[in-house]
């Protein structure tokens, strides 16, 4: 089975993205493909900045690597234009972070980007669990919007006493997918118990968490291949566009 990290984060590191520490890890957890972004350095100013050194990551790297772009939606009509030439450039999708960004998950202000997303068929991933501007039930509210945009609930709200709202706020919107990341075990099985396997995507949370220790734990919840197919290779394939 092809092993997929949906959401990873080179560091920087002096004035250079580092790919080459991210790809020794996915090599020694036995993963062939990641999806990154920027680093936090990127995500709230100089978005441009950070989405160029992912492009350069990712046809660097173009059979282990894709990326999401970084806009900040306080930039506008002109973040959704810069979002659309990311995106056309090759970049599969958008990355938010509301904390460092500094906006209210549910505010139309994030409306042009999400609009550039329905148009062209690209995910939205955004973290989730921190109270008052990204927790789960505002997330359902934005994807009842956009029903057309696909959207990834990051780190399963864990910094919200491990996401109790997860599985609550997803029943009001098919169009979430649940990143299980930093999550304890139990509630991830909760949340494949409740939401099914076609809903759960693998990410690693690098370099917050460690790519051996979030694949250990979807492997030790008794899971069937199927199940683990799909979170492992085929909800990222499908979200994400890749070869499969």
């Amino acid at each position: 089975m092809t092993l997929i990290d949906s959401c990873a984060r080179p560091r920087f590191t002096g004035d250079l993205l580092d790919t080459a520490a991210l790809l020794r890890e996915m090599d020694q957890a036995g993963i062939q493909r990641a999806v990154i972004a920027a680093p936090d350095e990127f995500v709230c100013l100089h978005n441009d900045e950070g989405n160029r050194l992912i492009l350069d990551a990712v046809r660097s790297h173009a059979d282990r690597l894709s990326g999401m772009a970084v806009v900040n939606p306080w930039h506008g009509a002109a973040g959704a234009k810069a979002l659309a030439g990311w995106l056309d450039k090759g970049l599969r999708g958008l990355f938010l972070n509301p904390v460092r960004q500094g906006f209210l998950l549910t505010e139309a202000l994030l409306d042009p980007l999400l609009e550039v997303c329905a148009a062209r068929g690209a995910p939205v991933y955004s973290t989730i669990g921190t109270p008052v501007v990204a927790m789960p039930f505002q997330l359902a509210e934005v994807a009842r919007r956009h029903p057309t945009v696909t959207f990834v609930l990051g780190n399963a709200s864990w910094t919200d006493f491990c996401g109790y709202d997860v599985v609550p706020a997803c029943r009001q919107a098919p169009n979430i997918l649940v990143d299980p990341s930093c999550a304890i075990g139990p509630s991830i099985a909760g949340f494949v118990e409740a939401l099914g396997p076609g809903r759960i995507l693998f990410c690693s949370a690098y370099p917050r968490s460690r790519h051996e220790m979030e694949v250990t734990k979807i492997r030790s919840l008794g899971l069937g291949p199927a199940e683990l197919q799909a979170i492992f290779h085929d909800n990222a394939t499908a979200l994400w566009r890749l070869p499969a």
